[in-house]
């Protein structure tokens, strides 16, 4: 056996270990359920949301989630949702629910891991000295990772789209579009291969923003 078939394989099992340690959330019966990313982490904290549609209402969700948890849980109001939430040693787990205006009801299932497990932010994003990260969402599935991360400084935008142009075409990236959008700022594109980054800089009163969106392929090692 190879060694590169090898580390697959401990690759493998390792990411199907830490996996099992997740809480087993089940979805309400009478539901049909999505799987939104195999793993999600918005500002280093890690995430898995699933959403669901069920033919319970959202009354009766509820109580199912209410007799299961009957140890442990708090209910509250978010915007157009109900929600049931309970903490699970170093988890926290919300069930966010509504009527779908039909028969039955919608929602969504997350699990978060401890703000004290938390990864690092910005990893391997370049931004010019003294940029601030405002908030980062990483997610991943089978085929691709996404990132996408606003970030802001006080240069101008003229000097971050230097920074981005100059940075991308040394490191073999090609400008797929440069387009001011008017008030919405201006838009980069830069490709590689089958990984592709937006970059859209705008001013505001706070400095300048970068929101950049960056595609990647995704393979055994990342």
């Amino acid at each position: 056996m190879s060694r590169k078939f090898q580390l697959i394989i401990v690759i493998f099992f390792y990411s199907q270990l830490v996996l099992a340690f997740w809480p087993n959330v089940p979805a309400p019966p009478q539901s049909n359920e999505i799987e939104l990313a195999d793993e999600i982490y918005v500002n280093g904290v890690a995430l898995r949301i699933r959403s669901f549609t069920s033919r319970l209402s959202t009354r009766e969700v509820l109580s199912f989630y209410r007799n299961k948890w009957t140890d442990n849980f708090a209910e509250s109001v978010s915007g157009p949702w109900q929600q049931i939430s309970r903490i699970d040693g170093k988890y926290f787990i919300t069930v966010q629910v509504q009527d779908n205006g039909y028969s039955g009801s919608q929602g969504r299932v997350s699990i978060s891991e401890s703000p004290d497990k938390k990864r690092e932010v910005g990893k391997n994003i370049p931004m010019m000295d003294g940029t601030q990260i405002l908030n980062e969402v990483i997610s991943k599935d089978k085929l691709s990772i996404s990132t996408v991360i606003l970030l802001l400084n006080t240069y101008s935008a003229e000097d971050n789209l230097k920074f981005y142009e100059e940075l991308y075409a040394q490191t073999g990236w090609k400008t797929v579009l440069n387009k001011n959008l008017q008030e919405k700022g201006i838009s980069l594109i830069f490709r590689k291969e089958s990984d592709e980054i937006t970059i859209t800089v705008n001013v505001i009163p706070e400095g300048t923003s970068i929101l950049m969106n960056k595609v990647e392929k995704r393979n055994w090692f990342n």
